[in-house]
């Protein structure tokens, strides 16, 4: 995990690492896809920091109807 390595003695504070993914809604501009990501980004910070929030309404939609 990101937090436990010891990147420079010299840092004061951890070092944490969060992300948000989504996959590509067909026809969706770079915009909104970039809002997306950025909306579960701050949801992995508030959840705790060292998370990964993944868009799973729209991947679930996707499986739904047979397309993945």
């Amino acid at each position: 995990m990101v937090e436990e390595h010891n990147f420079d003695k010299r840092l004061k504070r951890k070092i944490t690492s969060s992300f948000g993914v989504v996959q590509y809604r067909e026809g969706e501009s770079i915009k909104t896809m970039l809002h997306r990501v950025d909306e579960l980004l701050y949801k992995a910070k508030e959840n705790g920091r060292n998370r990964v929030e993944f868009d799973f309404d729209y991947y679930n939609k996707l499986k739904e109807e047979g397309l993945i």
